[in-house]
């Protein structure tokens, strides 16, 4: 199963949040560089929130209707 990036976080706070979400309706979730976010901030690079590649629409369209309310 491939996973790709749904979303880039520069705070792993909101990573794990929407983590949660995707999780509550089913979809699959892999946060990616969340440690070193956490101890280097946004010059590493932030937070990856993936999900497996057939439910990429679902997640960014749940997580897209999410931040319009």
């Amino acid at each position: 199963m491939k996973f790709v990036v749904v979303k880039e976080y520069s705070s792993p706070v909101f990573a794990h949040m929407d983590a949660k979400k995707l999780e509550s309706i089913g979809i699959l979730v892999s946060l990616e560089n969340q440690h070193m976010a956490s101890m280097y901030g946004n010059s590493i690079g932030g937070v990856f929130l993936k999900v497996p590649e057939d439910q990429l629409e679902k997640a960014r369209m749940y997580l897209q209707h999410e931040s319009e309310w």
